[in-house]
């Protein structure tokens, strides 16, 4: 399915059998969030790819942060090999913020159990999509007790990249079921490889 004018994504494949599911807007259009499920009736209650806008505009410093990021090369960022590491924690608590409902990770949380943190963060990379570089992050929601609730896999990109601040979006994969999300890890792929994007915008939109 050819998806177009999403935010900033001018235009997208979707992986096969994917089906446009729900829309949410915030009362004055400030946020959003666009679902596409697997059309597979096993999947479709498990599996979500989403299109998000958080609605609020990035602060100064985590606008400079981000794209100074984006302004660098396409490298790893966070990894099993550099976990724990003093840059690696000191980086990704500055990008608490720009992670949104990630941020609430190991690194920014130490705290275990019911005060733990909400997100297992596994990777942090910056990856070139479509000409442009996005903020790719891999991991699981979990409950107090460790256990996984959501494999996630997402990409966050400047919304507005001509604009003073930046509009962060989100597009991601995100399933309750480890074997249907490593199913549809490979086709999301080449989801993000297929984006053209808009030019020159200045605001978000739907």
């Amino acid at each position: 399915m050819l998806i177009k004018d999403i935010g900033l994504i001018d235009k997208i494949l979707l992986p096969p059998g994917f089906i446009e599911g729900g829309k949410e807007f915030a009362e004055r259009g400030d946020s959003w969030c666009i679902e596409y499920h697997p059309e597979d009736p096993a999947e479709k209650e498990t599996t979500r790819l989403a299109f998000y806008y958080r609605g609020r505009v990035a602060s100064t410093s985590d606008t400079a942060l981000f794209r100074e990021l984006m302004d660098g090369e396409s490298r790893n960022l966070l990894s099993t090999y550099n976990a724990g590491s003093p840059e690696v924690t000191d980086l990704i608590a500055r990008l608490i913020n720009i992670l949104g409902n990630l941020g609430d990770n190991q690194y920014t949380r130490f705290q275990t159990g019911l005060s733990g943190a909400g997100f297992h963060l596994h990777s942090l990379d910056i990856a070139i999509y479509g000409a442009r570089k996005m903020l790719v992050a891999t991991g699981y929601f979990h409950n107090f007790a460790g256990v996984p609730t959501n494999y996630f896999k997402g990409c966050f990109f400047d919304g507005t990249p001509h604009a003073p601040k930046a509009q962060l979006e989100e597009i991601y994969l995100e399933s309750k079921d480890l074997k249907v999300f490593e199913k549809y890890l490979p086709p999301f792929e080449r989801c993000l490889l297929s984006i053209h994007w808009q030019a020159n915008k200045t605001s978000v939109t739907s």
